[in-house]
């Protein structure tokens, strides 16, 4: 049937808007929205739920060469690495050809970065110029042992990740890059694995304050707490919902043989 307008014609859409919400970076981790401007006795009411998926999509991206910190067998190593920084990873090779002929040597996730920001490392500490610290935490592997660089404390490993570029400019660069990528990832992804929130569990007769670790929204958070009285270690657990939620964690305590209720903000 002919458009009563003409062919190029278009026709206005006969579709009504019955409900509204707006999603923002509030809105990351949750799975219920309540709708606004829902006309008078229409049949959609309430929340409307959604799966949503939030992946950071950041630009920030660079290339070049820097000398890495490495414990071989007990003894500090430097050596120099082909570094690409993307897809909030730094990947490094030997030589910049590997990098499309070959799987990288090994790979910093800046996910599991702790560093508020990425800073040059305090000469007191490290007298090679230029050189840069960053912080990385993750849950303890069985095979997991104390070096140079990472130390093992209950159920976390925290690598110190020294990386040296070759002049100071080189450094302010990647400086400012990664502390770019760091911004991008806490904004868009608050739920980074190296989220760890203090909790506050009631024990009979004391109160445990705690740090837990929490690798992401939807996920259990592991705290540890300890108690003042029997001086013992609290260990809870808990779902927590996703970002900016409390989580309600179970813990026993070794003392008395006391449960241990907890919450946590993460």
């Amino acid at each position: 049937m002919a458009s009563p307008g003409g062919p190029n014609s278009v026709r206005t859409s006969n579709f009504l808007l019955v409900g509204s919400h707006k999603l923002t970076l509030a809105s990351i981790g949750k799975n219920k929205f309540h709708l606004d401007k829902v006309p008078f006795l229409c049949p959609l009411e309430g929340n409307v739920y959604l799966k949503m998926q939030c992946e950071v999509g950041s630009k920030v991206e660079e290339k070049g060469f820097l000398t890495l910190f490495e414990d071989v067998s007990g003894f500090g190593s430097w050596h120099r690495r082909w570094c690409v920084l993307s897809g909030y990873c730094i990947s490094y090779w030997t030589y910049p050809d590997d990098e499309k002929r070959k799987n990288p040597i090994g790979r910093l996730n800046l996910c599991h970065c702790t560093s508020q920001r990425v800073d040059p490392v305090n000469r007191e500490f490290c007298a090679r110029p230029n050189t840069l610290e960053l912080i990385t935490v993750r849950p303890q592997r069985a095979e997991d042992r104390e070096t140079l660089v990472s130390q093992c404390t209950d159920t976390l490993c925290v690598t110190k990740n020294w990386l040296s570029a070759d002049t100071k400019d080189e450094r302010n660069l990647w400086m400012s890059k990664l502390n770019q990528m760091l911004v991008d990832l806490r904004v868009w992804q608050p739920d980074p694995a190296t989220a760890a929130p203090w909790f506050l569990g009631l024990v009979p007769g004391a109160w445990a304050w705690g740090l837990g670790l929490v690798p992401g929204p939807g996920a259990w958070a592991w705290c540890l707490g300890l108690v003042p009285g029997p001086g013992a270690w609290a260990w809870c657990l808990g779902l927590v919902p996703g970002p900016g939620a409390w989580a309600w964690c179970l813990g026993l305590v070794p003392g008395p043989g006391a449960w241990a209720w907890a919450w946590a903000l993460t």
